[in-house]
């Protein structure tokens, strides 16, 4: 019996030796070989192992891979291709090893396409069977059928992929993962790298000679800027691609679909069982929203897949997870669309990382946090310590107080904690840090918000118990009084002493800022727009905040402020008006509107109607009368101003035409006694009264 090749059925003499092969891994097995065959096969196994070696690099170094049988098929079709283009680009020649190991072609008809396939197929087999099984594709028959549908090869096509010239002939391989271009002329390899969540946005345009694909969002990876545009002759070629790009993005779209459905379940299971942990005695679909998202957020933030959608996103995992399983937490919120809960997210809650944390004696650390109304998550990464704070209770203290500070030459956000610190070193509560100055100043912005809220309420209550009891409101008074004996009336009658006052303010505390409306619509300055009253008061107000505080035992300066200022400010308009009853008279009759107040007040004799104290106490006596707005003094100043221009010219100019005798009454302009009380020493300088210069074109901007 005659001693054969089985490769390539070459007769073995009596004394050749018969060499076998077998290699389980890519199922190749011989047991009587000639020795160029066994050679030939044995390198085309060596280039099978040198390609598997070239994948698993790019996995690891430009993948980031760590679990191998996790990759998935689309991705190692792309890099095997890629692999095999770079070892052995002539792999469809029935002369090179690689081809007569694996294709071992019997007929005259190359198809390079199936031959790649047919390659591929070997590689996974050879170093990825797990990813082949999960997939179902551990058959030749299946993987090439699957490869073949799922992946294109088109020689002769026209790219811009030159730097030289505008287009250039390649041969192209096209997958869901990518694109590789092979450049004929000068056999070089260029790549398209495709995210796995891309649709692939392109046009096809018509032109005389040729089909152009414009793909909008590809771009070369040598050249980011450069999107991808392909040439084709022939509709039959063009309508090729757009339908392989058609079904990238179909099996795109519901691959994403599906990874989302999977992953809001993995991430749903969870919440559930925090929520249940949470709040053991309440049903889930009762529970606050705050509280869910809470959960949602931290569940998110830990899964690998949920990590790539951004928390606050409005079409991101927390939304879809809110809308598919917690609508009925949604709608005691009265929120019934996918809109909507995106935007209460936006307004009600923050999603900050990449700044440091710290937490007692430990060095800093990055992290995370995610802030709502009614609680907070503050994770830490390298220590993986977490801190969970939720209450039912709004508005409350968790963010109160929010204090701005310096430690060791940073500067920090602390937020304070009831926690006890075991030594008088420590700072208390976590201090958030980073060189990203707007991230720490959003967080502080969210705190100080949250803490407007828990303020004002603590000031409502404060309020009605101090009006509620005589002697209280009475010292109330005694503190605001001693505004005016100190500096009398003249400031609140000047337009930009009074402005500076309430920026300043405003600006200087948070329940101020609520209490004070913001001036966003009035001028800067009405005169010269120099203040020598607004500093001395300014800290005048600060002190007998602080005496108020401490008389009234009240918890907190902010409070003591607010209190203050709305006693005074109401007090203005009565005292302020009834100053005026007593240097200019009850002037106005019932009817009266504001042109005509002002044609009375234009036309006093016993007064210098142009001096802005004068014009300041009628403002406030207009207001007191409810001629003007009783809202505050600024938001009268110019259309009074301005009317009290064009009465006084109106006057003037009747004067002057038929002058008559002016009607005059004995009106008791001196201070009342005793009124007011000797200014401090170091009080500021009473100004001279000056009269209005308000021509229109010499008023202040």
């Amino acid at each position: 019996m005659k001693n054969c090749c089985e490769k390539c059925g070459k007769e073995l003499g009596f004394f050749e030796r018969s060499l076998k092969i077998n290699n389980s891994r890519i199922n190749i097995q011989y047991d009587a070989l000639c020795s160029e065959c066994h050679r030939t096969i044995k390198e085309g196994i060596s280039q099978i192992d040198e390609m598997y070696q070239r994948v698993m690099g790019n996995l690891k170094e430009n993948y980031h891979a760590t679990n191998m049988a996790a990759v998935d098929i689309d991705t190692l079709i792309f890099l095997a291709v890629e692999a095999l283009l770079v070892i052995e680009p002539n792999y469809f020649s029935d002369k090179t090893s690689l081809n007569q190991t694996i294709i071992n072609r019997t007929d005259r008809i190359i198809n390079k396409q199936n031959d790649m396939a047919k390659i591929v197929y070997k590689v996974l087999l050879y170093g990825f069977f797990d990813n082949l099984e999960n997939n179902g594709l551990d058959k030749s028959k299946n993987f090439v059928s699957y490869m073949m549908q799922n992946t294109l090869y088109m020689e002769q096509l026209s790219m811009n992929c030159s730097e030289e010239v505008p287009r250039t002939y390649v041969n192209a391989f096209f997958s869901r993962k990518g694109f590789i271009m092979e450049r004929i002329e000068k056999k070089t390899l260029l790549y398209v790298m495709i995210k796995d969540e891309t649709v692939i946005d392109y046009e096809m345009k018509q032109t005389e000679d040729y089909y152009l694909i414009d793909f909008k969002n590809l771009f070369y990876t040598g050249d980011p800027e450069k999107n991808v545009q392909c040439y084709v002759n022939g509709v039959e070629n063009a309508k090729t691609i757009t339908k392989t790009i058609d079904n990238f993005n179909t099996k795109t779209t519901k691959k994403e679909e599906r990874r989302i459905r999977d992953t809001l379940n993995i991430i749903n299971e969870k919440v559930v069982r925090d929520l249940k942990s949470l709040k053991p005695d309440e049903a889930i679909d009762t529970i606050h929203l705050d509280c869910v998202l809470l959960c949602i957020a931290k569940n998110i933030r830990k899964d690998p897949e949920g990590r790539k959608s951004p928390i606050q996103a409005p079409d991101g995992l927390a939304v879809e997870l809110l809308w598919k399983k917690y609508t009925a937490n949604l709608a005691l919120m009265g929120i019934d669309s996918k809109e909507k809960a995106a935007e209460y997210i936006a307004k009600n809650c923050l999603y900050a990382d990449g700044f440091h944390v710290k937490y007692g004696k430990k060095d800093p650390e990055t992290g995370w946090a995610f802030f709502a109304t009614k609680g907070y998550i503050v994770a830490f990464d390298q220590s993986k310590r977490l801190f969970f704070m939720y209450t039912d209770d709004y508005p409350n203290d968790l963010y109160f107080p929010c204090n701005e500070m310096m430690y060791n030459g940073r500067q920090y956000l602390q937020l304070p904690m009831e926690d006890e610190v075991p030594n008088d070193d420590e700072l208390d509560g976590i201090l958030f840090f980073s060189r990203d100055v707007k991230l720490i100043m959003g967080i502080s912005h969210y705190f100080e918000r949250n803490n407007m809220f828990y303020q004002m309420e603590n000031f409502i209550e404060v309020e009605e118990a101090v009006y509620g009891d005589p002697e209280q409101l009475m010292e109330v008074k005694r503190v605001s009084d001693h505004l005016f004996r100190d500096f009398g009336y003249m400031p609140f009658c000047l337009y930009d002493e009074w402005y500076v006052i309430q920026k300043e303010l405003r600006q200087d505390d948070i329940l101020l800022n609520r209490l004070i409306p913001e001036k966003s619509g009035l001028r800067k300055r009405y005169a010269t727009g120099d203040v020598i009253y607004a500093p001395k008061i300014l800290d005048a107000f600060k002190n007998g905040a602080k005496e108020l505080q401490a008389n009234l035992e009240i918890a907190g300066e902010s409070i003591a402020k607010g209190l203050l200022w709305c006693y005074f400010k109401a007090s203005l308009i009565d005292t302020l008006s009834k100053e005026w009853v007593r240097i200019g008279g009850d002037i106005l009759a019932a009817g009266d509107d504001l042109v005509t107040a002002f044609f009375k007040y234009s036309s006093l004799k016993t007064i210098e109607p142009e001096k802005t104290y004068y014009i300041g106490l009628f403002i406030y006596y207009l207001m007191d009368k409810n001629i003007l707005p009783d809202t505050d003094f600024l938001d009268n100043y110019e259309r009074a101003v301005q009317t009290f221009l064009e009465c006084k010219r109106e006057v003037d100019r009747t004067l002057a035409e038929q002058p008559a005798e002016p009607i005059t009454r004995e009106i008791n302009t001196e201070p009342e006694t005793p009124r007011p009380q000797a200014a401090p020493a170091d009080a500021a300088p009473e100004p001279e009264f000056k009269p209005l210069n308000w021509d229109d074109d010499k008023r202040g901007e």
